[in-house]
């Protein structure tokens, strides 16, 4: 995780440098956006034996650019040799498919409100999500439920079971005294009329 003022390039180096150190699989494509792109990162993939379909920039002069559909600029230099525009565009279609598993972090999560938080609880709260996210999704593979994969609202508690409203009574019921309970008002108004 990184401050957002790094750029996407910079932190994608630096990632890519600890994933190496920390890799013990061999991986032959890494599929990613614009935001790393640099000419620099894509020969270092290119030098470890990984092959990167990472999507260019409009702009890029300096470096043969082309448009393979509307807005998708890869560079020519690192598309294997025989492969088609749309073998390619097949490949890199799978990105927005791998990044939809992160899309219940804003919309379900409320993980965007992250950015005033610091640093190290935005790790955390993204650990706790990822964890949690990860709990469920073997629960849903145990139970051979495999369409509650990546399924955020899957396992929570019903919506007609509020668990926080009940909480207090199910104290009371298990002997528990909780702060405003029943027998400490009465407590309370016994010392009051002393």
């Amino acid at each position: 995780m990184f401050a957002a003022n790094r750029t996407d390039s910079r932190a994608f180096k630096e990632i890519m440098e600890e994933f190496f150190h920390q890799n013990n699989y061999p991986w032959e494509l890494l599929i990613a956006d614009s935001g790393p792109y640099s000419l620099h990162n894509m020969k270092s993939l290119q030098n470890k034996g990984i092959l990167p379909i990472i999507r260019g920039r409009k702009n890029l002069t300096s470096q043969p650019i082309r448009q393979l559909k509307k807005g998708f600029f890869f560079n020519t230099e690192f598309i294997p040799k025989g492969w088609s525009d749309e073998f390619l565009l097949k490949i890199y279609s799978f990105r927005p498919m791998i990044e939809q598993g992160n899309s219940a972090n804003h919309t379900y999560y409320n993980v965007f409100r992250m950015n005033t938080r610091g640093m190290d609880a935005a790790i955390r709260l993204r650990s706790l999500v990822y964890s949690l996210q990860l709990l469920k999704a073997l629960t849903a593979y145990k139970l051979g439920r495999t369409e509650l994969l990546m399924k955020p609202t899957a396992f929570e508690g019903s919506r007609h079971f509020n668990f926080k409203v009940m909480l207090p009574y199910l104290a009371r019921d298990s002997g528990y005294t909780y702060f405003n309970s029943e027998e400490i008002l009465r407590r309370r108004i016994k010392e009051w009329y002393k």
